[in-house]
């Protein structure tokens, strides 16, 4: 890999960087260091583990506290068709 390169950004909206500025706060980061890891992100390509995804997706209904199952879904479904 070659040396590090230099990037500067030109007139960013002042929501967008009041945004980064809270986020890189969030992080305990520079805005220099929450604008490359941002980018980062961004441009990573995405590789899709169908565990990691379950996972999140329990998280996410523990959190709402949803206790859905297949039966309430099928009902659900049956009810909005009547």
């Amino acid at each position: 890999m070659g040396a590090n390169m230099n990037l500067s950004l030109k007139t960013i909206p002042p929501a967008l960087h009041r945004q980064l500025k809270e986020k890189a706060a969030e992080h305990g980061r520079s805005l220099s260091k929450e604008s490359l890891s941002t980018l980062e992100l961004a441009v990573r390509p995405r590789i899709f583990n169908e565990e990691d995804f379950l996972d999140q997706v329990r998280k996410k209904r523990r959190k709402f506290k949803l206790n859905l199952t297949i039966e309430k879904i099928e009902s659900a479904i049956h009810e909005g068709r009547q």
